[in-house]
């Protein structure tokens, strides 16, 4: 079963208040921008969000641009990095269509990131409730597992959520993840479908019921 969950979701002088803490967001865009294209025109939106605040932007308020902007979250960066990763499998592939496929799905992370951070003025989580659902109602005592979805050949490590459900909850950078769930009964252990969650901008949280067949 393939389920979607849709949250409809600086130049040189004085340093400002908070720009060291922005050199890690800095350089990581800037790899970014190097494995995408020069120019790219959803890395330069992101980079205007997480560097400067989308909001400061749009109002044209030279006040608000000397503002000290607070870093993205750590997993926001570790998503970045993440990106990364798959841009370097990419540059690995000797396959011209595989390692276009692989450049793609980082374009379309980076897309979901630059227009959800469009819309939040920066980077932020989104709390993702993850429930197990058997004929319709929540079963409890399940492990909930979680994936940044695998872009080409690139494996990416599986993580269980803190706490078992109904529901497990943690917060996630908007992007592409699969999530599934386990149980272990008796001696055998049960479990779910892996179904796809693309977060993708809106209010602050998303169920995600996950169906336990």
């Amino acid at each position: 079963m393939l389920a979607f969950c849709f949250l409809l979701l600086g130049q040189a002088g004085h340093a400002l208040p908070g720009e060291a803490d922005l050199n890690a967001t800095q350089e990581k865009l800037a790899s970014l921008e190097s494995c995408l294209g020069e120019g790219n025109a959803a890395v330069n939106k992101l980079r205007r969000g997480l560097l400067s605040g989308w909001g400061r932007w749009k109002q044209q308020r030279p006040s608000l641009l000397n503002q000290p902007v607070n870093p993205p979250p750590a997993e926001y960066l570790e998503s970045l990095d993440r990106d990364l990763k798959a841009c370097d499998v990419a540059k690995q592939q000797k396959d011209e269509a595989l390692r276009r496929a692989i450049l793609d799905q980082v374009l379309q992370d980076v897309t979901i990131k630059a227009n959800d951070c469009e819309r939040f003025g920066m980077g932020r989580l989104v709390q993702v409730n993850v429930s197990t659902m058997h004929g319709g109602t929540a079963e409890n005592g399940w492990v909930v597992f979680w994936r940044w979805m695998p872009v080409g050949p690139l494996q990416t490590v599986e993580t269980s959520m803190p706490g078992l459900t109904s529901p497990a909850s943690k917060a996630f950078p908007p992007g592409t993840y699969a999530f599934r769930a386990e149980k272990r009964v008796s001696s055998t252990e049960i479990r779910s479908t892996e179904t796809r969650t693309i977060i993708v901008g809106g209010t602050q949280t998303v169920d995600c019921p996950l169906v336990i067949e």
